[in-house]
Order: C-alpha cells, then structure tokens, then sequence
C-alpha cells in the first residue's frame, strides 16, 4: 500500500510542476541603444515552473540608416521564487533588413519582479550572433551584447 503511494506521488510530482503555467505580455527597451534611436518590442510568453517559451517583435527604426525589425522565438528555464523569476535561455529567429532575411542566434539570461499579481518589471541581458553585417560592412556576421528593462502583464 505504501509503496504504490509514493508511486503515485512520484508520477504525479513532474505534473503539478507543470500545471502551474501563466501567461505574460511586455513590452521591452533597450536604454543602452538610445545612442542609435529608439526601439521597441513586444515579448508574448508562456510560462511554467521550468521551461518559457515565446516570440519575441523588435523593431529599431533606422538602425545604421537601415530599418531594424526582428522576429525571434525565445526558450528557456526559469525559477520562480514567489516575487523574483530568473531565466535564461536562447533566441533564434529572423532580422527583417532591407527586404531581406538574415539569421540571428543568441543566449539571454534575466530576472523579473513582481509589483502586483498580474504586473512585472524585469531587466535582462541578451547576446546575440547577427547575420546582417554585410550591409554596412565586410563582416559575414557580429555580436550585439545588448541590456533590456521591461514591464510586463500576467494573464
């Protein structure tokens, strides 16, 4: 009888880890680009005690005198301990430049603080390998190390 208890309980532990997901949506600044203008994005994820996951909409006007504009999917581990969450994990999407498609590749790591239930701010860090170089350079591809703040809303 006990045995076949803490079976249960060990099968049943890895769902109750995963049952508890939210939702989020921010919006994202990058207060270290100011010297290049300004930008933008908005970040959807879904979340759970382990793993987020989600896109992520950039768009930095007349970057180098080019229009900026990323779409990326953003995943990762997190750890939630009740008023502060730490992430970090990997981007990987697309640059929209001039009519063209280059690749992006990075790693990112953060926290987030929660104001209320449903409100939060967070500040992060992003590394990202960029394919779109060639427009302005000699380059295949750079590296942008880049520091985001962002708030943010639970549903």
């Amino acid at each position: 009888q006990i045995m076949k208890q803490i079976i249960y309980i060990l099968l049943l532990f890895p769902i109750t880890l995963l049952a508890q997901e939210s939702n989020n949506i921010s919006v994202v600044q990058s207060p270290n680009s100011y010297d290049d203008g300004f930008s933008i994005a908005i970040q959807y994820e879904h979340q759970n005690n382990i793993i987020y996951v989600g896109p992520e909409l950039y768009h930095f006007p007349k970057l180098n005198n080019i229009d900026y504009t990323h779409l990326i999917g953003r995943f990762g581990l997190n750890a939630n301990l009740k008023v502060i969450r730490f992430y970090a994990g990997t981007r990987i999407g697309g640059i929209y430049r001039q009519e063209r498609v280059h690749a992006l590749l990075g790693l990112e790591a953060g926290l987030d603080i929660n104001i209320t239930k449903n409100i939060f701010i967070g500040a992060s860090y992003a590394s990202d390998m960029k394919t779109d170089s060639k427009l302005w350079g000699n380059e295949d591809y750079h590296t942008v190390n880049s520091g985001f703040v962002r708030l943010g809303f639970k549903f």
